[in-house]
């Protein structure tokens, strides 16, 4: 999913699960957005694992995503049972 909110500027991620496994990717085209999310990971992955939710990877980046990183099987399946 992609937003632009501010101060932020336009962001995209991408969040898959793996079995019980969270990976997420995100994507900020404002490149000190991405400088200042990037030095926090690690809160955010002890957010969610304080939480009960495994992290597998969790990426940050400046720019958008490529074409190859982008998945046509994304957004089609939402459990709603959470």
């Amino acid at each position: 999913f992609a937003l632009d909110v501010e101060p932020i500027g336009p962001v995209t991620a991408q969040i898959g699960l793996s079995g019980e496994h969270l990976s997420i990717g995100l994507w900020f085209e404002r490149p000190e957005m991405a400088f200042r999310l990037a030095s926090s990971v690690g809160e955010l992955r002890g957010a969610l694992e304080a939480a009960d939710i495994p992290v597998e990877a969790i990426r940050v980046a400046a720019g958008r995503p490529s074409e190859t990183q982008k998945t046509t099987s994304s957004g089609r399946f939402v459990d709603v049972s959470l």
